[in-house]
């Protein structure tokens, strides 16, 4: 009885191997250039060019698909020639982060607004408000690991940090107020409540909108 059971075992095991080897050649005949037809043993003509195109197809479908979501292939990019794509590397308050710009860790402070203190060498300057604020810039820009910086006349402030208008997406205009409230997280601090607007010349591109989103967030009681 035992050996009748051990001469089944290796009659399954061997009808395993051969159907693992018929699996082989199949898969080897379709990498040639597809399956054979079994009346005729040939390949047929169609079949030999369809895995290739649909591999083909498939791998360039992948690649444009990553290069749109992660940018893999050129690294940062931006849509839009006037933003400057960068990493978000951590925040340091309010109106103030740094980020991996030109291969290199950059303070950026936010242009035409400002929050009350939070981190300030003088603790006297902090205050619930500034906490406030830091807390929510920090939440807020959790979820845009990628950020979009623009430029206005004047690059650095007299402590050498880099002044921008921080935008969380690139496709959009920059002449259009609704696109500045909605995408433009120094506009959505004014909105909240968590900022007010400061003009330090000759940087006054969004000036007038940005008092006008400041008296806007007062009357919401922002």
């Amino acid at each position: 009885m035992k050996e009748h059971k051990t001469t089944n075992e290796n009659q399954e095991f061997e009808a395993e191997i051969r159907q693992m080897r018929e699996l082989q050649g199949k898969i080897k005949s379709f990498r040639k250039g597809g399956a054979k037809n079994p009346d005729t043993g040939r390949i047929p003509k169609k079949s030999k060019k369809m895995p290739v195109a649909a591999g083909m197809l498939i791998v360039i479908v992948l690649c444009l698909f990553l290069w749109i979501r992660y940018r893999i292939p050129t690294g940062l990019y931006s849509a839009n020639p006037q933003l400057e794509a960068v990493e978000l590397v951590r925040v340091v308050d309010g109106d103030t982060i740094i980020v991996k710009y030109k291969d290199e860790e950059v303070r950026v402070r936010l242009l035409t607004v400002n929050c009350q203190e939070s981190v300030h060498p003088d603790a006297e300057r902090n205050n619930a408000e500034g906490e406030a604020a830091s807390a929510f810039t920090k939440e807020y820009l959790a979820d845009y690991p990628i950020l979009y910086l623009q430029f206005d006349e004047a690059l650095y402030d007299r402590y050498d940090r880099l002044l921008a208008y921080v935008w969380l997406e690139d496709e959009v205009s920059l002449d259009s107020k609704k696109d500045v409230e909605q995408y433009m997280f120094n506009a959505i601090l004014l909105e909240e409540g968590y900022a007010e607007t400061v003009v330090y010349e000759p940087n006054h591109r969004y000036a007038q909108w940005f008092y006008e989103i400041e008296e806007q967030a007062a009357k919401n009681q922002k």
